[in-house]
């Protein structure tokens, strides 16, 4: 990359006011104190507990000369250079482009955003353009992928300087296409501010993330702004059977297209038959399968297939990728078991995203079989959601076990009981073993021949955070290990 100096920077920044050399060479970037060091220039932002601001002073001992910020300190050091704009969470995004060169504007981006099936569309789409010839980078809440080289992932979105960075490794390896999830928290944050995103694709919104946003209003104004700054170059892509689908693209600029099962739209899917097999449909009058399971997968292989036919592919060669994509790990994941036992390990973990996954495993059970249910709610998140799935819970499984899904700072056994408050039928029955672990092998224990043993809420994870501690768990591995013995 070429010699980054305040000066150039400048010419891209909007600023209040800069401060002290412009000549000084900026070398890297960070957002956090703790990795300050010489040649850093370090952005301060609020952040929802701790205000990068108060950390100036430490992170200039480290060695850092670059500052910016939204409030100048009372005190200037001669030696500093000081750069105050009106808000840095906007500006880190302008800032992470510039030093990285713009590699998003040489890669065709698309934006996946909803409350479920993000993973599964940014997967089936990074596959399908894999299969197409294209080098492509995948971001999602599973892992982040450069072509076929796996990086673990650290959040559904990471922040602006994680994700230019991660564009221009993509680049410089080959990669032309990039598929990525884009969350509420990454609008809300400006992460995404800057990407010129050649789609961007709303799937659904039901109720999440409500210890952060306050009001369903504010979580669907906050993912419908994704779609307000599209370009009219851009594509939105939208679910019409989903209530606020027409809602999220009404002020967009980007041309409008829509996919449905059940309602008009562009993309439609005709003569359904869903099985334990997979799933055949029509579209544009064409056959189609899919080895993924139910509605709400067929749902999103229908916004995969607007997505690649508005991107000017060709209706045959999209079908003709859909007998090859695979859903993405623990996401109505599947493991078999002894005695026609099946397991299925799914991230469902909120109320319609577990709703539609008891609704399609009930749909396609034997009717001497049960279902059994293993699932909990994380702590140090929206509380209110927890009673409502217990009542789903009582709905749609024949057999329940509440347990601890992630705990964090709350106490496991407390989620649990408030979980079970929404199962309010007394000839309802289930059980409370707050160690996953334990409750997962008790389900395998009570099964009997052809029953479905449903794991639920954390689905791809390898870990459970418990307190601070972020300790090595796979619900996957769990699973297996209880059906070998």
């Amino acid at each position: 990359m070429t010699t980054k100096t305040i000066q150039s920077l400048l010419e891209t920044l909007p600023v209040i006011t800069c401060v002290g050399s412009k000549e000084k060479i900026i070398e890297d970037l960070t957002i956090d104190s703790r990795t300050a060091a010489l040649g850093m220039l370090f952005i301060a932002q609020k952040g929802e507990t701790v205000d990068g601001h108060d950390f100036i002073d430490g992170v200039i001992e480290k060695g850092a000369e670059i500052i910016v910020c939204e409030i100048l300190p009372s005190a200037i050091k001669d030696t500093i250079t000081y750069i105050q704009v009106t808000d840095t969470h906007h500006a880190t995004g302008i800032i992470a482009e510039w030093f990285y060169e713009f590699p998003a504007k040489q890669l065709t981006i698309i934006g996946v955003t909803g409350t479920n099936g993000k993973t599964t569309v940014a997967t089936l789409l990074w596959q399908s353009f894999r299969l197409l010839g294209h080098k492509t980078g995948l971001i999602s809440t599973v892992s982040y992928w450069i072509d076929d080289k796996e990086i673990p992932s650290t959040h559904t979105t990471p922040g602006a300087l994680v994700l230019q960075k991660l564009f221009r490794t993509m680049l410089n390896t080959g990669c032309s296409h990039v598929v990525m999830e884009v969350s509420s928290h990454a609008i809300a944050q400006d992460r995404i501010s800057g990407i010129d995103f050649r789609a961007g694709i709303f799937t659904n919104l039901t109720q999440d993330h409500l210890d952060f946003h306050k009001t369903m209003e504010n979580y669907r104004d906050t993912k419908k702004k994704f779609f307000t700054t599209l370009s009219s170059n851009s594509i939105a892509i939208t679910n019409s059977d989903d209530e606020n689908g027409a809602y999220m693209i009404d002020t967009t600029f980007a041309k409008k297209v829509s996919y449905g099962i059940s309602h008009a739209a562009d993309y439609k899917a005709e003569n359904i038959s869903l099985n334990t097999q997979g799933s055949t449909f029509e579209l544009e009058n064409s056959p189609v399968y899919s080895m993924l399971l139910g509605s709400f997968n067929l749902s999103n292989s229908l916004a995969v297939y607007a997505t690649l036919r508005e991107l000017g592919y060709a209706k045959d060669i999209v079908i003709s990728l859909f007998e090859k994509l695979l859903p993405p790990p623990g996401r109505l994941e599947i493991i078999k078991g002894s005695e026609n036992k099946i397991g299925i390990v799914d991230y469902a973990h909120t109320p319609d995203g577990l709703e539609k996954l008891l609704t399609t495993i009930q749909e396609m059970k034997t009717p001497s079989t049960s279902v059994i249910i293993v699932f909990g709610c994380g702590g140090n998140r929206d509380t209110s959601k927890r009673p409502i799935m217990g009542a789903i819970a009582g709905t749609y499984a024949d057999k329940i076990i509440i347990t601890s899904d992630n705990p964090r700072n709350e106490v496991p056994g407390t989620i649990c009981e408030e979980v079970a408050k929404g199962i309010t039928d007394p000839a309802i029955t289930y059980e409370i073993i707050v160690d996953r672990k334990t409750a997962i092998l008790h389900a395998v224990e009570i099964s009997n021949p052809g029953d479905t043993i449903i794991v639920a809420g954390k689905g791809h994870e390898q870990y459970q955070i418990i307190g601070e501690q972020k300790n090595a768990f796979s619900d996957r591995d769990i699973l297996k290990e209880a059906f070998k013995n």
